[in-house]
């Protein structure tokens, strides 16, 4: 008979819950110094939500009065009270989500605009709300799971959670009991378990001696006996607690300070679930104050087996997930539709770029370990060092050549003593059982692991939108992203067309800024379905035909409006620059449906006709500049030319050729904004912020010595701004 292994804990700063709990508290920082609008707290109850926003709340001086609005009139009320500014706080949210009424508030009350107003009218006065303007930011603490796919089709309650920020703490119980049980011991939770017994009481003590309470022993705290038992009963009981978390044993705890051990248990006994709610694979282990918890044994190493039967791959095994036992190697298997292998010379030139950019950053590679988690063919996994180096797949290709662990990589955990690079091309959809796409899923699991340094993925279009990037774990920041060629992949030994990005994230020990995406434009307005029938023109933002304008004697087959944008012209000509705009190029980079966001919308626009805050904004001078035109006897030899984007002393060009052949690269966007680098030189840490321009040094200096920075306002700089300005430069004798 095969004996039971123990559990030995995870180290807390691998701890799910607790790692949460960290961001979240990144996360109120943020909300709290102003940088964040709204902010939603999800977790099992009783774990700390409330207790982690007071300290924050304290920190910035700022008071922590939770509100509990109850219904939709009560949540509209303490908006208005809350309306000048400062933080709102709402706490047991639970039966509003299922309200559509108070979702509709919330989505407005939440709006990324720069203005919001809310009112409210009955026929009565008493329950009608004026309407008034809202200036404050909100914290919401909710006990449901926001990843739950049932939670989300809750009417409005996706549209709530696009708009705000979410800070969601793992249900894992086993990771809540782990975390129960750090925070009881090494945390110092049950340390302050007391009562205060009343006085003039008269009491047992533990050696039999009567004493009478008086205000100076009225406070008893729990004795160490009492704690161990409470965790001793925590342990063998967990899986009937009505919940995991330290209020429930901060609770229980105190029930036991002065009482007898046996008639506490039965106490206790009444408040536990008659059947398990989890089932532990091994017997947890107890943890006990003044105890060191055991540290967990580092990793096997993959181990390959010959045998007569065949081929056998034992996984490596992470002590909570038990013994791995070994799993027969199939060559081949059947392939998903997402089997799309990297081609060998793509691999090749990738690996040489992670390694050159983990070098520019400070990292020694030689001390890093390198994990593929969806090896497949072995094309990536066979350009890391043979010696460090561990590949995953439910179905290996590589017919044993490269020893790929036949194994489900979200099942298994990498050797916490080591570090690791996590470079991979896993597939785009959504794994079975998994509640988001392959990219998300693969970035979390990596990312929940603090031996991971870098993560180096090759991810679908989608993955650059800013709904999906501001979800990922905050503490990795992106350092290259580059367009892979559409034929970069093979499926069944043939190239496939798949157009695709690669980016490289880096771990720091601080977190980065949540992108910020422009989603409106002076030039139209987005109308409501409500007002569709006011629209100049329909847009289509899904399915073929993405970004087609429209009519209503025109609509084509597509004639669903919730697939189409209604546009109101605000600026004359906008439909008609609208239509010049190519938008196959923005939305058909795809494998799948095409699909339009109002961010891209917006961007495309801005990059096409420049940005709408610049003082020179005109959209008509730019579409001019576009005509031919002649140049007249006489013009000097540096006349503008007719493209405002083409200047021929500069060379744009592709930014996958740009890190071989750029003389300068300028920055487009962000913080460097109108920032140059010397191409000849080095290449910047994110390409895709950048132009790459070829042109020569009398150029360069032209280049250098105007401004740019002070021409970039809204922090964007368009090709026809650069070609402009340079043009304007040249022709007045700014640099000789």
């Amino acid at each position: 008979m095969t004996p039971l292994m123990a559990h030995i804990p995870t180290p807390i700063d691998l701890n799910p819950v607790w790692r949460d709990l960290q961001c979240a508290k990144q996360l109120l920082h943020q909300l709290y110094a102003g940088r964040i609008q709204a902010l939603v707290i999800s977790g099992p109850p009783g774990v700390g939500k409330s207790h982690l926003g007071e300290t924050v709340a304290h920190e910035h001086s700022q008071e922590w009065n939770p509100e509990r609005p109850g219904s939709f009139i009560g949540l509209m009320r303490i908006l208005k009270k809350h309306a000048r500014g400062g933080v709102l706080v709402c706490d047991d949210l639970d039966e509003l989500w299922s309200d559509s009424k108070a979702l509709e508030v919330l989505q407005i009350a939440l709006d990324t605009t720069k203005r919001r107003f809310l009112s409210h009218s009955v026929g009565g006065k008493a329950n009608s709300i004026e309407r008034f303007e809202l200036n404050c930011a909100a914290v919401f603490l909710s006990n449901l799971d926001f990843h739950d796919q049932k939670v989300l089709r809750t009417h409005g309650v996706a549209a709530v959670k696009s708009r705000s920020m979410l800070a969601p703490i793992s249900f894992d119980p086993l990771a809540l009991y782990e975390y129960t049980g750090w925070l009881c011991t090494a945390g110092g939770m049950l340390r302050k378990v007391f009562v205060d017994l009343p006085i003039g009481r008269t009491i047992t003590a533990p050696n039999g001696e009567r004493i009478t309470i008086t205000r100076a022993n009225a406070r008893r705290f729990i004795r160490r006996e009492e704690a161990n038992h409470v965790l001793e009963h925590f342990a063998k009981y967990a899986a009937r607690y009505p919940s995991i978390g330290p209020c429930e044993l901060f609770k229980f705890a105190r029930l036991h300070i002065g009482a007898d051990p046996a008639e506490w248990e039965t106490w206790i006994a009444r408040q536990l679930t008659r059947e398990p709610v989890w089932v532990p694979r091994v017997p947890l282990h107890v943890y006990r104050v003044g105890e060191t918890p055991p540290l967990p044994s580092p990793l096997s190493q993959p181990l390959l087996v010959g045998a007569a039967s065949g081929l056998s791959v034992t996984a490596p095994t992470f002590p909570l997930n038990g013994a791995s036992a070994p799993v027969p190697y199939t060559a081949g298997g059947n392939l998903g539709r997402d089997a799309y292998m990297t081609c060998l010379e793509v691999a090749q030139r990738l690996y040489a770029l992670v390694e050159r950019i983990i070098i520019q950053e400070g990292i020694v590679p030689a001390a890093l370990w390198w994990a593929e988690p969806c090896a497949g063919t072995g094309n990536l996994l066979r350009q890391m060092p043979a010696d460090r180096r561990l590949g995953y797949d439910v179905h290996p290709l590589d017919n044993g050549a490269y020893g790929i662990v036949q194994a489900d990589y979200t099942k298994q955990r990498l050797d916490p003593s080591r570090g690791w690079i996590v470079f991979t091309n896993m597939p785009f959809g959504r794994p079975p059982g998994h509640k988001e796409g392959g990219p998300q899923t693969l970035f979390r699991w990596a990312a929940e692991q603090n031996c991971v340094r870098a993560i180096a993925i090759i991810a679908p279009h989608w993955f650059q939108r800013h709904t999906i990037e501001n979800r990922l774990d905050p503490y990795f920041h992106r350092v290259h992203r580059e367009l892979l060629e559409p034929d970069s992949f093979t499926r069944n030994g043939q190239k496939k067309w798949c157009p695709a990005i690669f980016d490289i994230w880096l771990r720091r020990n601080y977190m980065r800024d949540p992108l910020v995406v422009r989603t409106t434009h002076p030039d139209w307005e987005f109308l409501p379905t409500s007002r569709m029938a006011g629209a100049d023109a329909w847009m289509q933002n899904w399915g073929v035909g993405s970004g087609d304008i429209k009519t209503l004697d025109s609509l084509s087959k597509m004639t669903q409006p919730g697939c189409h944008w209604f546009i109101k012209e605000l600026r004359s000509g906008t439909i008609q620059r609208l239509k010049r705009v190519n938008w196959r190029e923005v939305a058909y980079p795809t494998v799948s449906t095409p699909r339009l966001h109002k961010g891209e919308l917006v961007a495309a626009y801005i990059a096409e006709y420049g940005d709408p805050e610049a003082p020179d904004y005109n959209p008509e001078d730019v579409t001019a500049l576009k005509v031919p035109a002649t140049t007249p006897p006489g013009a000097p030899r540096e006349a503008p030319v007719a493209d405002p984007e083409n200047h021929p002393d500069l060379d744009w060009i592709p930014l996958r050729r740009g890190i071989a052949e750029a003389s300068v690269w300028i920055a487009r966007r962000g913080p460097n904004v109108g920032k140059i680098i010397d191409g000849t030189k080095r290449v910047p840490r994110i390409p895709d912020d950048y132009y790459a321009l070829r042109c020569k040094p009398p150029a360069v200096a032209i280049l250098r010595a105007i401004p740019w920075r002070s021409l970039a306002v809204g922090s964007t700089l368009s090709k026809i701004t650069i070609s402009r300005e340079y043009t304007r430069a040249k022709l007045t004798g700014l640099v000789t």
